[in-house]
């Protein structure tokens, strides 16, 4: 992949800016990486906090297969990074977050746009905190530099990032078996009783057993199994120790 990198002081949302090249024919490649955010937003329209000292960027990619996966890859080639540049131990909660001891670090968005069963473009926003400051009310988020006491050089962190989700592209393309292993063995969701809330605005407490090679996560509901397309989970408390970790 050649990147063609464009940085901006700040915008409404890297996904807005994108969005606009995108659509004008931009080739795949193309990065809008924004110092701060006026506007941004993860998954669901929820506010992403973005000021200055994160990374904030969307990727505008064109691809052949692998549409569906483009989350689940993002989430694993963000997940090194942060291992690469901080030497930290980073996980990734289905659908789209990046954890580190449990507090979100990152998150990504994948947006696609499509003609038929052909995707024309996929905007890939992706956003980590890396030493910008968080609001005392975001209590389940942290940042890298936080995490490690000391400044993360940005520029490194991005060039790392890029060239993760370049190697992740190819393997999209070629082996996506390979995604879904690296990012089986970063989840900190497979394996743990969760409580799920579907589209429907259902609440279902069950055990994410796996994902399927469509990225859906596979739960365990009785003597059944259930896959979730989309949706938002949390880890449900349990008052027995021995289901921390069930499987």
């Amino acid at each position: 992949m050649r990147w063609r990198i464009t940085t901006l002081k700040e915008v409404s949302s890297t996904q807005t800016a994108a969005r606009v090249l995108a659509e004008s024919g931009s080739a795949e490649g193309t990065v809008v990486v924004a110092e701060a955010q006026t506007e941004g937003w993860g998954r669901r329209g929820r506010r992403w906090y973005s000021p200055p000292g994160g990374l904030y960027m969307t990727a505008v990619l064109r691809p052949r297969n692998g549409a569906g996966l483009i989350p689940l890859m993002a989430g694993v080639a963000v997940a090194e990074t942060v291992r690469t540049t901080a030497g930290v131990e980073a996980e990734l909660k289905w659908p789209n977050d990046i954890l580190i001891g449990g507090r979100k670090v990152g998150g990504i968005l994948a947006e696609s746009a499509w003609s038929g069963k052909e995707a024309v473009y996929a905007l890939l926003g992706i956003g980590v905190n890396l030493n910008n400051r968080l609001p005392p009310v975001l209590h389940e988020a942290t940042t890298l530099s936080a995490e490690t006491g000391r400044e993360i050089d940005p520029q490194r962190f991005l060039a790392v990032l890029l060239e993760k989700l370049d190697q992740g592209l190819r393997l999209l393309e070629t082996e996506p078996g390979r995604v879904l292993e690296a990012w089986r063995r970063l989840s900190s969701t497979l394996g743990h009783r969760v409580e799920v809330v579907v589209e429907s605005g259902e609440a279902v407490r069950v055990v994410a057993v796996d994902i399927d090679p469509d990225g859906a996560l596979v739960l365990e509901i009785g003597d059944g199994r259930r896959r979730v397309v989309s949706g938002s989970l949390r880890e449900t408390l349990l008052l027995s120790s021995e289901a921390d970790r069930l499987i």
